[in-house]
């Protein structure tokens, strides 16, 4: 039973690692990076022009996260082992060496991606450990 268990919780994890690491579209993220610059506070009048260069840089930059985080969690083992990899990306070079605004909603973006992607992987693991008790309970 529990060789099928590993099996499935494969599989599942496969799936989200998919789900999450998808690469974004400017236009379809223009509410979420919206979203983004109000939660940190930039209000001040840009032109379309520049935001619309802020938003290209920043969707750039996460798709080139995406890319490596995807890397990054198919070479894990099992879910314990990408949660823990997650965590290694939350407060990497990158977010300590902020200089600008796009690179600040970038590092906000990503952090978002991480805490959203962690639970997801938390959820799935809760999931498992019910399957496993309640097939020992059998």
């Amino acid at each position: 039973m529990h060789r099928f268990t590993d099996i499935n919780e494969s599989v599942a994890l496969a799936d989200i690692i998919e789900r999450s690491c998808g690469h974004l579209d400017l236009v379809a993220s223009w509410e979420v990076l919206l979203s983004v610059y109000e939660t940190l506070s930039f209000v001040d009048q840009i032109t379309d022009d520049i935001r619309l260069s802020e938003f290209r840089e920043i969707i750039h930059e996460t798709n080139k996260f995406l890319t490596r985080a995807k890397k990054g969690l198919r070479s894990t083992a099992n879910v314990d082992d990408a949660i823990a990899y997650l965590n290694t990306q939350f407060n990497t070079k990158d977010s300590q060496n902020v200089r600008n605004r796009t690179q600040l909603a970038y590092n906000k973006l990503k952090q978002q991606w991480i805490v959203q992607t962690k639970y997801a992987l938390e959820e799935l693991r809760q999931n498992f450990i019910t399957v496993e008790t309640e097939e020992s309970d059998v």
